[in-house]
């Protein structure tokens, strides 16, 4: 005995490499026409029906089995998953374009653009993906995540820190010695404090494109 069925996406396209698998333990995949074609051994029953495939959600359908073949009627819909990611800048909370996406296991890779957010092919519900973000400009650090996928729609938002500097500030007395502890606080959108060292400097990160404001005592 066989079924018969055509998987097929929201907008009525066959799905190919979609696996089934029944109740009775027998597998089959679709073809590039959608089509699966799956062995019975369960005459008189109704046999439960499995579809997996990366990127969509698991779905599952029925049929009481008869002699010969097992046509459905209708065909069986699957609904692509909707996993998206939003890359910010760490300081201004702004997108950033041309960052690099790859996700292990997951062939391909993707590279965010000026829109909001970019989506993540080939997710699966209720399973765990390291992801790693790199930019090509080299005005980001890398950064490597672990997700895990819990719902259709999820957003994952990562913020990625710019490319620091560091500048080096001397104190001296006017007889050009060193001075050590010269109380310093740079103020940006948060206060670092620094004392000088006994070379009477202090070290601060900053970042590009930003404004400070050093203060001294």
């Amino acid at each position: 005995d066989i079924i018969s069925f055509t998987v097929l996406n929201q907008d009525d396209d066959p799905i190919q490499g979609v696996t089934a698998r029944s109740s009775d333990k027998r597998t089959a995949r679709s073809d590039s026409k959608g089509k699966i074609h799956l062995v019975a051994r369960n005459r008189g029953k109704t046999t439960e029906i499995t579809l997996t495939k990366p990127g969509y959600i698991e779905t599952k359908t029925s049929v009481k089995v008869v002699a010969g073949d097992n046509i459905l009627p209708q065909p069986v819909r699957m609904q692509a998953m909707n996993v998206r990611i939003q890359v910010l800048d760490q300081l201004t909370k702004r997108p950033i374009p041309n960052i690099r996406i790859k996700v292990k296991g997951i062939t391909g890779e993707i590279y965010t653009t000026d829109d909001h957010f970019q989506t993540l092919f080939d997710m699966e519900l209720n399973k765990s993906y390291d992801i790693s973000l790199s930019d090509r400009s080299k005005n980001y650090l890398a950064k490597d995540i672990k997700e895990h996928i819990t719902s259709n729609g999820q957003l994952i938002q990562v913020l990625l820190e710019p490319k620091p500097r560091f500048i080096n500030v001397e104190f001296t007395d006017d007889k050009n010695r060193k001075l050590e502890g010269v109380k310093t606080r740079l103020q940006t959108d948060k206060l670092q404090f620094q004392d000088s060292d006994r070379n009477g400097v202090v070290q601060y990160k900053v970042y590009a494109d930003s404004s400070y404001h050093l203060t001294y005592e």
